[in-house]
């Protein structure tokens, strides 16, 4: 009985783990372009760090 509670807990595991392998290649996060404003945005909070912290 305990052995096919570890088979059916190692079955979950895996599937669980290999899901996140299932995503198309077009929604996968390397592949996301960011907005021109989500650029400057984050430039502007650069810049403005830069500043504050002199250098």
């Amino acid at each position: 009985m305990k052995k096919h509670y570890a088979v059916g807990l190692t079955l979950v595991l895996a599937v669980l783990m290999l899901s996140g392998c299932m995503f198309p290649d077009s929604q996968k996060a390397q592949n996301q372009v960011p907005y021109a404003d989500q650029l400057a945005s984050v430039q502007r909070a650069v810049d403005q760090f830069r500043d504050d912290t002199g250098g």
